[in-house]
């Protein structure tokens, strides 16, 4: 029984953190310190991975201002090249990265052919 309710407190936690983040990234009037994400990646914090697909949208977002999704970016290589993929990973966590991967790679591809 602790465990289902440490599964429900850690489910809406990734949901406070995707909500603040979506927040950030979307809208102009957002107060919260760029340092935010930096500092969360920093952290060996299981939700990390349910982030990452959403700062790679965000990095390549148009509707997005620049200086933002280059936030984005940034908080993606940072989790990128940490201490997060040098850890055994799991195959969802597998799964989560090879998304990415793919995803920053098509992104690539329209921003070259433009």
């Amino acid at each position: 029984m602790l465990h289902d309710k440490s599964d429900r407190a850690r489910a809406r936690e990734r949901r406070r953190v995707r909500k603040i983040t979506l927040s950030h990234f979307l809208h102009r009037d957002s107060l919260l310190n760029p340092r935010f994400f930096q500092n969360l990646t920093q952290q060996m914090w299981y939700g990390n991975w349910n982030l990452l697909p959403l700062y790679v949208e965000c990095a390549f977002n148009p509707s997005v201002r620049v200086f933002k999704r280059s936030q984005a970016l940034t908080t993606v290589m940072s989790l990128l090249t940490g201490r997060m993929v040098q850890q055994d990973l799991t195959e969802e966590q597998k799964n989560c990265l090879l998304n990415v991967e793919n995803a920053i790679m098509q992104h690539s591809l329209q921003v070259s052919v433009i």
